[in-house]
């Protein structure tokens, strides 16, 4: 029976030290916190989220590195912070059978003052950024780490414009026409310095317009792979508040009317866009710094630094549209496209203000009308639709291309190039009138 008692006393007197020690336990957070040990800065939910889309598995990728390089020397958020700046890429390292991983890495400035690279996700080895659903996994994941109220993106890599995919680097590959020359692509990061191509592999599905790019090895055979601007349209899971290309021949009306929905804002250049590429010293700060982002002045700021440049290397244009205001343009031009059939039909397109160098597909989108014999009641109307929708367009007055490896004059420039088909080809018809573009202007309109 003593016993017993002694085993009571003692089991009251452990409860009382484990209810003590449960409290003491409790109070230590709070303890901690105010000695501030352990404490933690609440994380601001995400307002801003700035991507940059660097495809660079190809002979870019020493350019992109670069720019990447710079984007660190610059602004970048902290990373307590509710600006958040991504790179989703993926580069090649010497030769293109050495595979790499596609990647979602956030940037961010330390407390030292440090820029950190933070890589958030890593896909296989091998797998092709250059890919719908490689692209949409990566911007899915984007979207739900950080579910911001504003999204928008630079995408850097090669690029064609409308065009079906393979087509500016092998016509014949679709035309069906022997040639003795080789026709070789023409790199992005192209300068009267620097000069460079690569082959393309004749797509899988024919006449697919590109906007990706990314170079492999099927055995001893380099080939390629692109995405088509639908696919790419398609594969982004968020509205853009803007997108701007840092690619080749990407200013055209086709692909700013194919882009309506998904960004409110879309900037590109007309030509074949230099080394240098935008000015990535101050990109971050335009885009995520400022109270509201200013597209409009990343175009100044591009025309500004090759307007600094001499000889052939001063070669640029750039415009950035608002695709929410451009159904009128669409009016006006399919108006205009049907009263002015004939004229435009028996042009001669050496007389219009071309972009393409030797390859002559993309052409500026008034000067066509103009030469066409448009009167001056008809010129207000599409100035006025232009005007509208043009946000900021500018050059420096010329344009270096790879295709002839010649400086070439801008006497006239909209903003906005355009297909000229008294310049292309049947097959290039065909496909041009599937476009958006086309089927609410009917520029084609005899297929």
């Amino acid at each position: 029976m003593q016993r017993y008692v002694e085993n009571c006393y003692i089991c009251i007197i452990m409860g009382k030290i484990k209810s003590i020690f449960l409290i003491a336990l409790s109070l230590l957070p709070l303890v901690l916190s105010c000695n501030g040990i352990g404490r933690k800065e609440p994380q601001k939910e995400p307002k801003r989220v700035m991507i940059m889309l660097s495809a660079g598995f190809n002979n870019l990728s020493g350019w992109l590195l670069t720019d990447i390089g710079d984007i660190k020397a610059g602004y970048l958020p902290p990373k307590n912070s509710e600006e958040i700046m991504i790179l989703v890429a993926k580069h090649s390292h010497g030769a293109y059978t050495t595979q790499t991983s596609p990647a979602v890495i956030r940037l961010y400035r330390d407390a030292a003052g440090i820029a950190v690279s933070d890589t958030l996700l890593t896909l296989p080895k091998g797998e092709k950024l250059a890919d719908a659903k490689t692209l949409r996994t990566c911007l899915e994941f984007v979207q739900k780490t950080f579910p911001a109220e504003h999204f928008g993106m630079v995408l850097s890599s090669h690029a064609t414009g409308w065009m079906p995919a393979g087509y500016y680097a092998n016509p014949s590959n679709y035309e069906k026409v022997s040639s003795d020359d080789d026709i070789l692509w023409s790199a992005r990061r192209t300068a009267p310095r620097r000069l460079s191509s690569f082959e393309y592999d004749e797509p899988e599905v024919a006449l697919t317009k590109s906007v990706l790019q990314e170079t492999f090895y099927e055995g001893v055979t380099k080939m390629s792979t692109e995405v088509e601007i639908e696919a790419f349209a398609a594969a982004i899971p968020m509205h853009l508040d803007y997108l701007l290309f840092d690619a080749c021949l990407m200013g055209c009306v086709e692909v700013a009317y194919s882009l309506r929905g998904v960004a409110d804002k879309v900037g590109f250049s007309q030509t074949e866009v230099m080394s240098e590429g935008f000015d990535y010293d101050t990109i971050v700060e335009r885009l995520l710094h400022s109270e509201v982002p200013n597209p409009e002045l990343v175009c100044s700021d591009y025309i500004a630094m090759y307007e600094t440049f001499t000889g052939a290397s001063a070669s640029a244009t750039i415009s950035i549209v608002d695709t929410r205001r451009m159904d009128d343009l669409a009016r006006v031009c399919k108006s205009l496209f049907d009263k002015y059939r004939e004229e435009i039909a028996s042009l001669d397109w050496k007389t219009v203000q071309c972009f393409g160098g030797s390859k002559h597909w993309f052409f500026d989108l008034r000067d066509i009308l103009d030469k066409a014999g448009m009167d001056e009641e008809d010129a207000a109307l599409l100035d006025g639709a232009l005007e509208n929708c043009m946000l900021y367009k500018g050059t420096t007055g010329q344009y270096y291309s790879d295709t002839d490896k010649k400086v070439h004059k801008v006497d006239a420039f909209c903003g906005f190039s355009m297909y000229l088909p008294c310049a292309g080809s049947g097959v290039l018809d065909a496909f041009y009138s599937q476009l958006d573009w086309n089927k609410d202007t009917k520029l084609i309109n005899n297929l």
